[in-house]
């Protein structure tokens, strides 16, 4: 059919099998039945092109001018529109067919107009959507998109999307089943989507940048579907803000997927959160998270998922909350201005659990250039099995710069197995830890295999460390810097309540205000090998019951007082029983510029002192004050480089233990009283009916020399099951100038 004029057809029905060419006139079919195109029909060389009622189409339609399809379209077979522009009133039905839109013009599908069923749709110019628009097949729209209003687009089971650019303040969800999504374009950059849905694919590319602003939406800015994975959107400059909920929503699993580049602002609920699902290989990354009504970025019950290179300041809650995760780490980040915690690792569900966590190489409550930016509470707080959570096990903290916040730099509470610094210096996994308002350092309850090792604290207010009935903690290390180093804060570490299986060893503790370590009530602690120098009045400072905690093998050195047992019981400084071949674990208490070793008080009972080296301190050794329980001092009565001889008074029965020391003439001259730098050997006595026992050591095998001065301390001992135990030590003896024996005078 050849048209030479306009024409408007009219009627019942109109059935179209054969072409039409058009010669550039107008043609309308008005029929009160559905207009039938079939047949392989081409319709060409028209100008305009109207059908007013409802059609079916297998055909090739080309216009230069507009097609408008007023009634809903059905396709009988795969069809192409092609010319100036596209209306499509109501929608079109495809029934598993293909279309192929090649309009100049934008294509408008808009109002209530749904395309459905289609098999797969190409649209090969701009397009403006407001509906829904369904295929089985792929969807690709090469133009710029433009939303009219909210659209939804699915491919059915496997469907791959690509898009051009795209424009609109509306929201845009799209299901691709295991089809993947490409955005060949920048979204929003004319105009932000209010909201990106990208309810199911295989894999979703965005070369370009992505806007959204959320405002007026009630859902998240960016959603990716359960096991939407392989997604890559990094491509630096992407904004999200004001989203009602979420910034950016992972609704549950996400393999290998790549979130980096984005700027999101004043979420109305978290930045980016994560829910349950295994997320190997996903990273979110080099992107700036702020003004969240939650936290910069929650993962829930998430597996493997890593944030990295980011900044998350000025959030409600949380820098980085880590909830039932697994596998997580955050590395490399800038933490401050949060509203809570800078990082909070936690199990809110009992029956959950959290494990495997690296929070490594962040800056919390500062920055690189060291401007003060302190979260609301603790730069970072474990929270663990306590108060109705789950477990929280294997968390590394390491390289992490923490300041300036009001409370802790780190908590670990009820937590297992929770590695705190690794080396001193190295650059990599000292966490450098300074500035905090109570402590650098605080290890709360049960928290079995935790370790501080290589960290330097310093200027943290209270304390660099505090153990508060920490159980089961291990404190340094005997490795070069693997041990803590604590420095100018009012104590160096605070140990109070049961530390059962916890001890502090190989730490560096100097120039804090007040002491270097005070023990509060502090039982079962082992402090062991630490260097405890230059601190305000005390090296040590323990105050109550102290059971079975024991001071052994430190440098104690240049205080007002090495060691202050204040009203402190149960205490042993030093060897737990002064034998055989552990002298060495005696403390080295020296230069101290009043005391060494100060026991105060009548509650001061217990305290066992032996096998120390003891010397150069201003005045005395060993001193008891204000009524403090002590016993018999033994009596020197001749000393020679041979034998050392003396007697000790008690009740009778009564078994003690006796040391000998020596000094050297030189290091006895900066003491007024007699102290004792080398142990030279152990007695055990039982005094007798007489009320005395004689006491003796052969010293000829030592390498004390005549001139050195010789004292000498009682333990009592009393019996345990069978076993004699030390219970309660004497301060020194006087001293006496060793002389030369008579068998080695010429």
């Amino acid at each position: 059919m050849n048209l030479s004029g306009t024409v408007d057809l009219q009627g019942t029905s109109g059935n179209f099998g054969g072409a039409v060419n058009g010669n550039d006139h107008d043609l309308t079919l008005n029929f009160s039945a559905p207009t039938t195109i079939d047949g392989g029909s081409v319709f060409s060389g028209l100008a305009n092109l109207t059908v007013t009622g409802a059609s079916n189409l297998d055909a090739s339609i080309e216009t230069s001018g507009v097609q408008t399809y007023e009634g809903p379209v059905t396709l009988m077979g795969a069809t192409a529109l092609k010319g100036k522009a596209g209306v499509f009133n109501t929608g079109v039905q495809g029934d598993g067919n293909d279309l192929v839109l090649n309009f100049t013009e934008t294509v408008v599908i808009d109002g209530d107009s749904v395309f459905d069923n289609l098999g797969n749709l190409l649209v090969v110019g701009n397009a403006s959507l407001n509906s829904s628009i369904q295929t089985n097949g792929f969807q690709h729209y090469a133009g710029t998109t433009t939303l009219l209003g909210d659209t939804f687009i699915g491919t059915g089971p496997s469907g791959d999307v690509e898009f051009g650019a795209v424009d609109g303040s509306h929201d845009l969800s799209i299901e691709a089943g295991t089809g993947r999504i490409d955005f060949f374009g920048a979204l929003g950059s004319a105009a932000p989507l209010q909201s990106l849905n990208l309810a199911s694919a295989s894999a979703v590319v965005a070369m370009e940048t992505l806007a959204i602003d959320g405002t007026g939406g009630t859902g998240p800015g960016l959603r990716l579907g359960p096991a939407v994975g392989n997604v890559n959107m990094a491509v630096a400059g992407s904004t999200i803000s004001n989203a009602a909920q979420e910034g950016i929503l992972l609704a549950g699993g996400s393999n290998g997927t790549t979130l980096s580049g984005f700027t999101i602002s004043n979420s109305g609920a978290s930045g980016v959160v994560a829910l349950a699902g295994n997320y190997g290989g996903t990273t979110f990354s080099n992107s700036t998270v702020t003004g969240s009504a939650g936290s910069g970025f929650a993962s829930n019950n998430a597996d493997g998922f890593t944030v990295s290179n980011s900044e998350f300041s000025t959030n409600a809650d949380h820098g980085i909350r880590f909830d039932a995760a697994k596998n997580s780490a955050a590395r490399e980040n800038v933490i401050g201005n949060n509203g809570k915690y800078g990082v909070l690792v936690v199990t809110s569900d009992s029956g959950q659990t959290t494990s495997n966590i690296s929070v490594e190489s962040n800056f919390i409550g500062t920055n690189s250039s060291d401007e003060s930016t302190p979260n609301g509470k603790s730069g970072i707080w474990v929270l663990g099995q306590t108060h109705g959570h789950g477990t929280v096990d294997d968390v590394s903290i390491t390289g992490n710069t923490i300041a300036n916040n009001p409370v802790h730099g780190i908590e670990v509470w009820s937590a297992t197995n929770v590695t705190i610094g690794g080396i001193r210096e190295d650059g990599l996994t000292e966490n450098k830890i300074s500035g905090n308002a109570k402590f650098g350092i605080a290890l709360t309850d049960v928290v079995n295999g935790a370790k501080v090792l290589g960290n330097t604290l310093t200027k943290n207010t209270q304390a660099g460390l505090w153990l508060n009935s920490a159980k089961g903690a291990t404190v340094g290390h005997f490795g070069n810097k693997r041990a803590p180093q604590i420095d100018q804060s009012d104590f160096g570490i605070v140990a109070s309540g049961d530390l059962s299986n916890t001890s502090i060893t190989g730490s560096r503790i100097h120039d804090n205000v007040h002491a270097g370590v005070q023990l509060v009530n502090a039982k079962h602690l082992s402090l062991f090998r630490n260097t405890i120098e230059d601190n305000g009045p005390y090296g040590v400072l323990a105050l109550g019951e102290s059971t079975q905690s024991q001071i052994h093998g430190n440098t104690i050195q240049r205080h007002e007082a090495g060691v202050w047992l204040a009203g402190a019981s149960g205490l042993t400084v030093g060897s737990f029983s002064g034998l055989g071949n552990e002298a060495h674990v005696g403390n080295f208490i020296k230069d101290n510029s009043w005391v060494g070793i100060v026991v105060q008080g009548v509650t001061a009972t217990d305290n066992v002192i032996l096998s120390n080296h003891i010397e150069s301190n201003v005045y005395f050794g060993i001193e008891f004050v204000q009524g403090a329980p002590s016993i018999a001092v033994p009596r020197l009565i001749s000393a020679t480089t041979d034998q050392v001889v003396g007697r000790i008074q008690g009740e009778e029965g009564q078994k003690y233990l006796v040391q000998f020391f020596y000094t050297s003439a030189t290091e006895s001259a900066d003491g007024r009283y007699a102290q004792g730098e080398n142990l030279l050997g152990s007695q055990e006595v039982t005094i007798g009916s007489d009320g005395t026992a004689t006491i003796e050591l052969d010293v000829s095998s030592s390498e004390m020399v005549a001139g050195d001065i010789i004292t000498a301390t009682a333990t009592s001992l009393v019996d345990s099951n069978g076993v004699d135990v030390p219970s309660l030590s004497s301060g020194f003896s006087q001293g006496r100038i060793a002389r030369e024996a008579s068998s080695n005078t010429p």
